[in-house]
């Protein structure tokens, strides 16, 4: 690592995050550490609002003693890893809101990148969802930023970067904990992967996914194009004959962008795919939920709101 990687991020800080208020968000591990070692710098160069916000998930029995002030405390014991980053990001959009605050800065890595892709994918959520977690935040039509000063940085960097500085880590336990599913990719996986197959894996990993990320927000920003295009807002439908011609992928992400509209926010791709595939029928009635119908008609897909046709096709 070259000893430059510490003007970088400094320079880097202070040329794009300029008399901004911010939210630190951090945990107990040593990037958090460094994260807060280099903003408390940007306090001082530019003035800025710096909001440090520590989460205790209660994981480790010491967890109370790592910090003398914790802002979120959780009630009880949460297991399920998706459900406490819900749980981090919600508190931290409500706070933000509350004290007007437009950053957050969080201390992810490229392993953190690459740990999340292949967590995603293992759950099926594919490169969507991982773009979907790294993309900007709104709340209350408030946009957010998610600032990650050190994504572009490896743990190991992070860590030689500690040691140079002087800085004082505290070991977090938990990450040697096989109960979550992070760990054993971290652990297990990717030093496996490193012996066996590439010992550059990383850095082809890194590049793999800089490539597919660029690849996704374009087909992204055209699915964005075509839905503003055939979108009908008075009719409230979606015009049929050019949405038949476009590109499975691109009719899927356009489903998509519909259903997120109406305001369902869960839902599975088979569902996605259903309706994609029934977009060349006619006169047929497509169930989302209890609320919400897609009437698939001679040159339109119409939303039927709070309606409950006789023939209904459900899909299970």
């Amino acid at each position: 690592m070259k000893s430059t990687c510490y003007l970088e991020l400094i320079l880097y800080l202070v040329c794009n995050n300029i008399n901004l208020k911010a939210l630190i968000m951090t945990l107990d591990g040593q990037d958090s550490i460094m994260l807060m070692y280099l903003l408390s710098f940007i306090n001082i160069i530019n003035q800025e609002n710096i909001f440090i916000v520590h989460f205790n998930h209660q994981w480790r029995k010491d967890s109370k003693i790592n910090v003398n002030y914790c802002c979120f405390y959780s009630q009880f014991i949460i297991e399920d890893e998706d459900l406490a980053r819900k749980w981090r990001y919600k508190a931290l959009l409500n706070l933000a809101n509350n004290i007007n605050y437009n950053k957050i800065y969080t201390a992810h890595t490229i392993n953190d990148r690459l740990e999340t892709l292949i967590y995603n994918l293992c759950k099926g959520t594919g490169l969507d969802g991982y773009i979907s977690s790294i993309a900007p935040l709104s709340f209350n039509k408030q946009k957010i930023n998610i600032i990650r000063p050190l994504f572009n940085f490896y743990r190991i960097e992070i860590y030689w970067l500690c040691r140079k500085l002087y800085i004082p880590l505290w070991t977090d336990n938990t990450n040697c904990s096989y109960n979550k599913s992070r760990n054993k990719i971290r652990n297990e996986l990717f030093p496996y992967l490193r012996n066996f197959i590439n010992p550059k894996l990383d850095v082809e990993m890194a590049k793999f996914l800089s490539i597919i990320c660029y690849e996704t927000e374009y087909l992204q920003l055209k699915a964005c194009f075509f839905f503003k295009l055939l979108l009908n807002h008075k009719r409230m439908a979606i015009e049929k004959v050019m949405f038949t011609l476009l590109h499975p992928s691109l009719k899927r992400r356009i489903i998509q962008l519909l259903l997120l509209k109406l305001g369902v926010k869960s839902f599975d791709l088979s569902l996605i795919d259903y309706i994609s595939s029934q977009s060349n029928t006619m006169n047929k009635t497509l169930k989302i939920n209890d609320n919400i119908c897609f009437f698939i008609g001679l040159n339109w897909i119409y939303v039927i709101r709070n309606k409950k046709p006789d023939n209904i096709t459900i899909i299970m």
